[in-house]
C-alpha cells in the first residue's frame, strides 16, 4: 500500500518522490559505452544549461509533479551510416520543492518511490497547494499528451577552433559534420583560409585538428566556398571535396579504415593529395554546392551543379567501395525549356534543398527552379517533387510517373509534367537550398521561407517560414510556422528533423535578434500545432546560415550537433552546439522589468527564455494579497520577432496591462510556459501609476 504524508506548516511546499534527479543527467546511456559523458575542463561551454535536484518554485509543481516524464532515443549499430534504434535513458525519480521569501517551510507532501496511489489523489494536493499562492489551479497531464513532447535543449557548446573564417556554415552544407565510431568529423577554412579536418573524441569531447595545404581561393567574402564530407562504409573512408564557386573540382579521401580503424591522432599521410574523381578532369568544370548523399545500403553518391545560377545542370555520381573508383551515371537536372511567366526564359538551374534515402532507399529530392542569369532570388519559383527507387537512374514525378532516365540522356526537365507540387511564381521571393527530411511514413516534409504576398519589390515583402509536406495519399499540404500578420523582411536558412515519437523540428541560428530559435509541432497534429521557441543564447556570426547537423549522431545517439561560426573580439570562431530532443525543459531564470507606466497602463519587459513558448503574467496590489492572473498565453508564434536584441517586442517580449487604477501600485511577476509546463518565474516588479521599481519579493 502507498503511503502518502501531507504535513503543514504555513509557508512553504516541497514535494518529493523518488531521489534520482532527471534534469541533470550527467552522464550518458550509450551503446558499448561510447557517449559524451563528460565535459572536458577545456570545452567552450557559454551557456550549460543545468538544473538543481530542488528547484525552488511553485510553478515546479505543474513541470514535475503531475507528468514526470519519460523518453526513448537512438542507438548505435555497427559501421558508419546511420540506421534507427532505440534505448531508454534514465528512470522516473524527480523531485520538486517550493519556498517562500523566508525559506520557511508550510508543507511536506512524501511520496516513496515503488508505492502505488491514485494520480488523481496526488493532483489534487498539488492543485490544492497551487492556490495557496494564489495562482490557479493546473490541469491534470493526464487530460493532455502536450507535456510528453521533446524541445531542443541545449546539453553542451565545444570551441572547435578559436580561429575560424568568416564563412563556415551554409544551407547546402551535406554533410559539414559526420560521425563514426567514437569520433566526430568537421570540415571548415580556419582563420588562415586553410582547409582543416577537426576530429572530436566523443568520449571526451577533446579536439584534434588537421590542416591542409589547400587554402580557400579567391579569398573573399564568397559563402558557396562550403566544404562537406562523406562517408563509405564499404571501405571505412572520409571523403573531402571544398571551395567551390564554379570552379574545377576540389578532392580528397582518407586511406581505407580511417573510419573504422582510426589512427591515435590524424596527420596529412591518412589522406590523400588534392585530386579529381573521374578520369578526365575537364568533365569536372565549373562546380558548384557539392553534396555526398549516402544510402541505407552503404553506398555513397555525389551530386553538384555545373553552370551558374539561372543556367546550371545537376550531375550525379556514385561510388565504388571495392575498387576505390567514381562513376557519373548521368545528368539528374537539365537547364534547358522554356518558361513563358519570366519573360519565356531558356535556362535556369535547379536548387535542391536535400537529397535524400529514405529506410526503403528511396531516393527524394524537392527544389525550386532560378530562372535566367541575373533572376537572383526573385527569380525562384514552385516547389517541385520527384523520387527515384534504383540509386538515381530513373526518376518519377509526385503521381508515380516518369519522367527521366539517366541511362538514356534523358535528365529531368522543367518541361516534365507533374513536378510543381506547391505553387509559388516568381516574385514569391521563394527561399532557395532550404531543407528537407524524410517521416516516419516515408513522405518529405520541406522547411522553406517565401513571402506572403507577391511583389517586385524586395523592400515590401512579408517573409515567413512555410512548412510544405507530403501524405502517403500522395497529397501535398502547406502551413505558416509563424505569424504572418508580422511584417518580416527577411529571414535565414536553417534545417529540419524529425525525433523518435515523430514529432517535427525546425531551428535556425539567428542573428538579427540573437541567438538560435526552433519550432515543433506533434504527429499527431498532422504536424500542424507549431510552437515557437528559442534554444541558445549563442549567437552565430552573420555571415552564413543553414548550420546542418549531424544526420548520423543523432539517428545514432539522439544528438543534434551544430556548427556555427561564432563572433569574438579578435575575430570568427568556429564551434559545435549540441542539442537534445528532451522531454524536460531545464529551469531557466526569468528577468522581469518595467518598461513603461502611465495612469493608463503598465508595460512589463523580459528577456527571451530558452525553452519558453508562452507566458502568463500575475498581478497582485502591493499591499499584500494573493497573486491574480493578467493575462495567458502570452506570447507570439515566431522565431524572428521585430526587434533586435534587448529590444522588447509587444506581445513577445513585452505586455501592457491596461486594466490598472490610476494612484494605485501592483506587484507583477511573470511565469515562462513550455506547453502545459512550467519552466520558470520571474523576479517580481513593483509599478504604480508613472513609477516603478523592482524589489526582491517573491522567488523565482
Amino acid at each position: 500500500m502507498r503511503r502518502l504524508t501531507l504535513e503543514v506548516d504555513a509557508t512553504i511546499l516541497v514535494l518529493v518522490a523518488g531521489s534520482a534527479c532527471r534534469t541533470c543527467r550527467k552522464s550518458r546511456l550509450v551503446s558499448k559505452g561510447r557517449a559524451g559523458a563528460t565535459i572536458v575542463p577545456n570545452a567552450f561551454q557559454p551557456e550549460r544549461v543545468h538544473a538543481d535536484d530542488a528547484m525552488r518554485s511553485e510553478e515546479t509543481i505543474r513541470s514535475r509533479f503531475l507528468s514526470p516524464p519519460s523518453k526513448t532515443l537512438r542507438v548505435p549499430r555497427s559501421g558508419c551510416s546511420p540506421m534507427p534504434g532505440r534505448y531508454n535513458r534514465g528512470g522516473t525519480a524527480w523531485s520538486t520543492s517550493l519556498t517562500n521569501a523566508k525559506g520557511e517551510l508550510m508543507t511536506r507532501i512524501a511520496a516513496n518511490s515503488g508505492m502505488r496511489h491514485s494520480r488523481v489523489t496526488i493532483a489534487l494536493a498539488a492543485s490544492a497547494a497551487w492556490a495557496l499562492v494564489g495562482l490557479p489551479a493546473v490541469p491534470d497531464a493526464a487530460a493532455s499528451n502536450e507535456s510528453n513532447h521533446a524541445r531542443l535543449t541545449l546539453q553542451r557548446s565545444l570551441l572547435v577552433d578559436d580561429k575560424g573564417y568568416i564563412f563556415n556554415t551554409a544551407s547546402f552544407d551535406q554533410d559539414k559534420v559526420v560521425s563514426a565510431g567514437d569520433f566526430q568529423y568537421v570540415g571548415y577554412w580556419n582563420g588562415d583560409g586553410r582547409l582543416t579536418l577537426a576530429r572530436r573524441n566523443l568520449l571526451t569531447n577533446t579536439i584534434e585538428r588537421l590542416t591542409f595545404d589547400d587554402e580557400i581561393s579567391p579569398r573573399v567574402d564568397d559563402g558557396h566556398r562550403n566544404i562537406v564530407l562523406g562517408i563509405s562504409d564499404g571501405d571505412g573512408r572520409l571523403h573531402l571535396s571544398y571551395d567551390h564557386h564554379v570552379d574545377q573540382l576540389r578532392y580528397r579521401y582518407s586511406r581505407a579504415d580511417f573510419l573504422t580503424n582510426p589512427p591515435q591522432h590524424m596527420s596529412l599521410d591518412d589522406f590523400s593529395p588534392r585530386t579529381n574523381m573521374l578520369e578526365d578532369p575537364s568533365m569536372e568544370t565549373g562546380v558548384t554546392y557539392p553534396r555526398f548523399i549516402p544510402d541505407r545500403l552503404g553506398d555513397l553518391y555525389f551530386m553538384y551543379r555545373r553552370g551558374s545560377a539561372g543556367d546550371g545542370n545537376e550531375l550525379l555520381h556514385k561510388y565504388d567501395a571495392a575498387t576505390g573508383v567514381w562513376t557519373r551515371l548521368g545528368m539528374v537536372f537539365s537547364s534547358e525549356g522554356v518558361y513563358p511567366p519570366w519573360n519565356d526564359s531558356t535556362s535556369r538551374n535547379a536548387y535542391v534543398d536535400y537529397p535524400m534515402f529514405d529506410e526503403n532507399n528511396r531516393l527524394h529530392v524537392t527544389w525550386t527552379y532560378r530562372e535566367g542569369l541575373d533572376s537572383g532570388q526573385a527569380g525562384n519559383h514552385d516547389v517541385h517533387y520527384a523520387y527515384s527507387d534504383d540509386g538515381g537512374m530513373t526518376w518519377l514525378n509526385n503521381d508515380g510517373g516518369a519522367v527521366a532516365d539517366l541511362s538514356a540522356g534523358d535528365p529531368i526537365a522543367i518541361s516534365d509534367p507533374g513536378l510543381v507540387v506547391a505553387e509559388a511564381p516568381t516574385y514569391s521571393w521563394l527561399m532557395n537550398q532550404t531543407a528537407m527530411a524524410i517521416d516516419p511514413d516515408g513522405q518529405p516534409h520541406v522547411f522553406q521561407q517565401r513571402s506572403t504576398v507577391v511583389v517586385e519589390e524586395v523592400e515590401n515583402r512579408n517573409y515567413h517560414d512555410i512548412h510544405y509536406w507530403r501524405t502517403p495519399d500522395g497529397s501535398w499540404h502547406e502551413e505558416y510556422i509563424d505569424d504572418t500578420t508580422l511584417r518580416q523582411p527577411g529571414l535565414v536558412r536553417g534545417d529540419i528533423l524529425f525525433d523518435d515519437a515523430g514529432d517535427l523540428h525546425v531551428y535556425f541560428g539567428n542573428d538579427f535578434v540573437g541567438g538560435f530559435w526552433a519550432a515543433r509541432a506533434t504527429r499527431a497534429s498532422g504536424w500542424t500545432d507549431w510552437h515557437t521557441y528559442k534554444i541558445s543564447h549563442v549567437s552565430p556570426r552573420g555571415a552564413g546560415d543553414g548550420h546542418k547537423f549531424d544526420r548520423y549522431r543523432l539517428a545514432r545517439d539522439g544528438f543534434v550537433t551544430v556548427p556555427v561560426a561564432l563572433e569574438s573580439a579578435a575575430g570568427p570562431q568556429f564551434a559545435l552546439l549540441e542539442f537534445e530532443p528532451r522531454q524536460e525543459v531545464p529551469r531557466q531564470r526569468v528577468e522581469l522589468s518595467v518598461a513603461e507606466t502611465s495612469a493608463d497602463a503598465i508595460t512589463l519587459s523580459w528577456a527571451h527564455v530558452l525553452g519558453a513558448e508562452s507566458f502568463s503574467l500575475h498581478r497582485r496590489d502591493a499591499a499584500g494579497g494573493v497573486f491574480t492572473l493578467v493575462a495567458d498565453d502570452i506570447g507570439l508564434r515566431s522565431m524572428m520577432p521585430r526587434g533586435g536584441p534587448g529590444q522588447w517586442v509587444p506581445g513577445f517580449s513585452a505586455y501592457a496591462d491596461d486594466t490598472v487604477e490610476p494612484g494605485r501600485t501592483y506587484d507583477y511577476r511573470l511565469v515562462a510556459h513550455a506547453g502545459r509546463k512550467v519552466i520558470g518565474s520571474s523576479n517580481v516588479v513593483r509599478a504604480g501609476a508613472e513609477s516603478a521599481e523592482v524589489v526582491t519579493v517573491g522567488s523565482r
